[in-house]
């Protein structure tokens, strides 16, 4: 016969046990797996990659709204108004296409005007800026050599002058004659000496010409004259 299992005495729990007793008697959750925390340096790079962004993207688009003057609307929109005051003239409107930034206001001139079929007027600050198609190119150089003319009276005029030169625009558009010239634009002592600079197109009958008083829009002074034709020409 089998003697019967005693059972055996409870002993008491440990101490250090019965202290975790709460704790292991919650439940047992699944931690999140911890983020982590970004450098402080790749932070500002990813802030200034944003910001090159949108400068690019905002300032690009900024640029071409700033420039929705007569010459740029006809740029942007060719069916637009503004290449009315070209009269469909491409290749006018070619040869006006370096001055978007800085040529406002422009309006065809009555026709007739200096034996052109076209002509385009517009201001560059206190420029007066032409683009000219002539009926032949006969009639181009006719215009020229009033321009040559004019040029003689700039060594009076307005000194600095320089002499007469076949050059390329600055942007290849013309390869022709240069000629910077002056003439007195009224009667009587006090009427102001106007400079200019003209360019043409020795193979087509295309000028364009940029002019500005001597005295208070030039400051009697080449220097603008020149400046605007090398960036815009």
């Amino acid at each position: 016969m089998i003697a019967p299992v005693r059972p055996l005495p409870s002993r008491p729990a440990p101490a250090w046990e019965a202290d975790l007793g709460p704790v292991l008697a919650e439940p047992v959750r699944d931690e999140a797996p911890r983020r982590r925390s970004r450098p402080a340096s790749r932070i500002l790079l990813g802030l200034l990659v944003g910001l090159l962004v949108g400068l690019l993207v905002f300032g690009a688009a900024g640029y071409r709204v700033g420039l929705r003057g007569p010459l740029a609307g006809a740029a942007q929109d060719p069916a637009g108004s503004t290449s009315d005051v070209f009269g469909g003239d491409k290749a006018l409107a070619a040869l006006a296409t370096a001055w978007l930034p800085v040529a406002t206001g422009c309006a065809a001139e009555p026709a007739g005007a200096e034996a052109a079929a076209a002509h385009v007027s517009c201001t560059a600050g206190k420029l007066s800026v032409h683009f000219v198609r002539y009926d032949s190119v006969a009639r181009r150089d006719e215009a020229r050599k009033v321009r040559r003319e004019q040029h003689a009276d700039a060594k009076r005029l307005a000194p600095g002058a320089t002499h007469l030169l076949r050059r390329p625009s600055a942007s290849q558009r013309t390869r022709g004659e240069y000629i910077e010239y002056t003439y007195v634009s009224g009667e009587g002592a006090d009427a102001p000496i106007v400079a200019g600079v003209w360019w043409d197109d020795r193979d087509t009958p295309l000028a364009t010409y940029v002019e500005a008083r001597w005295a208070d829009g030039l400051g009697d002074s080449w220097t603008p004259l020149r400046e605007m034709w090398q960036k815009y020409s």
